[in-house]
C-alpha cells in the first residue's frame, strides 16, 4: 500500500499511527503542500479533493483519513481496533465524526493561529481568533474529559480507532497551545496512549 501524506498532519499522522500499530507496511510519499505538490495534475487524479493522507491499495484509491482507518483496521480485523460488536462499531463511528466535526476544527484553529500563521505569512495570532478557538477547545474538550472521567479508553475496553483519530491532535497540544491544563482525565489518556508501540 502507498501512503500520500504530510507526516506532521494529525489526519496523517493517525493513519500512519494506526498503520504501524496493526504492523501493516506503507510506502509512504511525503507531499510537499508549501510546494503546492497537492495541487498537481498527477496528484489531482489521485484526489480531486487537493488534500493529504490518500491511500493506493493496487488500483483501489481512498482519501478522507477517517474512512482510510477502517480500512486499514479492516486488514486485521483480529485486533480490535474497529469493534465487531455493532453497538461499539457506532460508538467508534460517533468519535470519528465527532473528531471531524468539532475537534479537528477546535485544534486545527489554534494550531494555525500559534504554530503555522507565522511561518506561513508572516503574521502573529489573531487574537480574537485565538479565543473564539480557545472557547471552542474548552466546550469540546470538556465534553471529552467528562466522557474519559470513569474508563480507560474511548470506547471498549481496549483502545480503538477512536482514540487514534482524537488523540492524533493533542500531539500539538504544547506548541499550539491548547488550554487543556485542567483535562486531567485527557492527560491520563494521552500518557495511555504514548505507551502504545
Amino acid at each position: 500500500m502507498k501512503l500520500h501524506t504530510m507526516s506532521p498532519s494529525p489526519n496523517s499522522r493517525k493513519v500512519e499511527a494506526t498503520a504501524i500499530h496493526l504492523g501493516l507496511p506503507l510506502e509512504v510519499f511525503q507531499v510537499d503542500l508549501t510546494k503546492g505538490e497537492h495541487m498537481s495534475p498527477e496528484f489531482t487524479a489521485l484526489n480531486p479533493n487537493n488534500m493529504i493522507p490518500l491511500l493506493e491499495d493496487g488500483d483501489f484509491k481512498l482519501w478522507e483519513s477517517n474512512a482510510i482507518l477502517i480500512y486499514l483496521s479492516n486488514k486485521k480485523p483480529e485486533a480490535g481496533l474497529f469493534p465487531a460488536d455493532p453497538v461499539k462499531q457506532v460508538e467508534v463511528l460517533r468519535w470519528l465524526f465527532w473528531q471531524s466535526s468539532h475537534w479537528a476544527p477546535a485544534c486545527g484553529a489554534l494550531m494555525w493561529e500559534h504554530m503555522w500563521k507565522a511561518m506561513v505569512t508572516g503574521q502573529p495570532a489573531d487574537d480574537k481568533l485565538v479565543a473564539e478557538a480557545e472557547g471552542k477547545f474548552k466546550r469540546f474538550g470538556k465534553v471529552l474529559n467528562d466522557h474519559m472521567a470513569d474508563r480507560e479508553w474511548l470506547v471498549g475496553e481496549s483502545v480503538t480507532l477512536a482514540d487514534f483519530a482524537v488523540g492524533a491532535f493533542m500531539t500539538y497540544a504544547d506548541g499550539a497551545k491548547f488550554p487543556y491544563q485542567d483535562m486531567e482525565h485527557v492527560k491520563n489518556w494521552l500518557g495511555r496512549l504514548e505507551k502504545l508501540e
